[in-house]
Formats: structure tokens, sequence, C-alpha cells
């Protein structure tokens, strides 16, 4: 059963996890076209501060592992949910609308409204994923676009690279200051043979 189809015939419950009826506006609403800047996060600002992002526009970045089309139900459309995975392999739920458009594959790029944390049936477990809902679709990136995000990722490693460094550099300079000079070596002159 597709993720729209557990919105759809989930009712409200206890689990705050799940999807329910209450959900379907706010679901609805982030489908539609939506011009507002989106605020450029990962899954762990997802994952971490959920309560920050909730109902705000975002865009996301990972490698397409999955994707699922869903025929239209009632007032909505027929939807696509793909799931990506960030470089970590956190995996994250998109849904958008099914405009018939070629699947992109590899590292994609996509925008729409953060819902929540929801709850997922994996193979071995239930598991909370981040749901972001959007009129789509999945933009496929370019290698230069991938090395570009996966830059920004791998910035706070490459400053605590370049500091560490920085500091053996000094470590090794002041070691090699504070050694005594070597003693002079006197060199008699060369003596002369007499034959």
């Amino acid at each position: 059963m597709t993720l729209v189809i557990a919105v759809l015939l989930t009712i409200a419950t206890a689990d705050s996890s799940a999807l329910n009826l209450a959900d379907l506006p706010v679901f609805q609403a982030a489908l539609s076209e939506n011009t507002s800047i989106p605020l450029t996060v990962g899954f762990q600002d997802l994952w971490g501060h959920p309560e920050n992002f909730a109902g705000q526009r975002v865009k996301v970045v990972g490698h397409l592992e999955r994707r699922f089309r869903q025929g239209p139900v009632g007032e909505f459309p027929a939807l696509v949910e793909s799931w990506i995975s960030d470089s970590s392999k956190n995996l994250m739920c998109l849904v958008h609308p099914d405009r018939g458009e070629a699947s992109p594959s590899g590292q994609v790029e996509f925008v729409g409204t953060f819902l929540r944390p929801i709850r997922y049936k994996a193979s071995d477990a239930h598991r909370l994923v981040p749901l972001i809902i959007g009129a789509g679709p999945l933009v496929g990136l370019t290698p230069s676009d991938t090395t570009l995000s996966q830059n920004k990722e791998n910035g706070i490693d490459r400053i605590l690279f370049i500091v560490l460094g920085l500091l053996l550099i000094m470590m090794i300079a002041r070691k090699s200051l504070n050694r005594p000079p070597a003693p002079r070596v006197v060199i008699d002159p060369t003596p002369e043979f007499i034959s």
C-alpha cells in the first residue's frame, strides 16, 4: 500500500508519527505551486529539529533510491512517491504530482513543504522518515552540481583538516626554532704535503 493510500485510509490515532486525516489539508496545499524561496536543508536538520522546519518550504538533495506511482484518488491527482538518501544513507520520502515526466537517476534535488517525520514499515522494523510534499518534479543534478553539493556538505571537514594542518606546521616550526644551534665545526686548513 503506498503512502497516499495510507494517508487517505488512516484515521487519527495517538501515534503522532502516523499520517492522519488532519494532515490532508496541509498535504493537498503542499502539492500546489509555491514560489517562496526554500531553505536548503539536509536530513540531519529535519531529523534533529523537525519543529523548526514543519510547514516550511525546503530544498533537499540526495541519491534517488526508489520511485512509486499512484493513480488519482478522490481529489488527489496521480502522485509519485520518491525515496532519496543522503551521503550517510539516511532516507527522505518525497511526494509530488505525476506529470508523466521522465525519471531522473543518480543525484536529485527536490523542493517542497516539509510535513514532519512519518512512520513507515521497513523490512526489519518500523522507522521514521522526513516527509516532504511538493509540486515537483525531481530535478536530476549533473556531476558538477553533485560535486558542489558534496563540497557544501564537506565544508566543515575541510576547514577542520586545514586547521589541523596549520597546527601541525606550527608545532614543527616551533620545535625547529627552539632547538639549540648546531655546534660550529672548525675545519683546519688542508695540510700541505712535502715530498
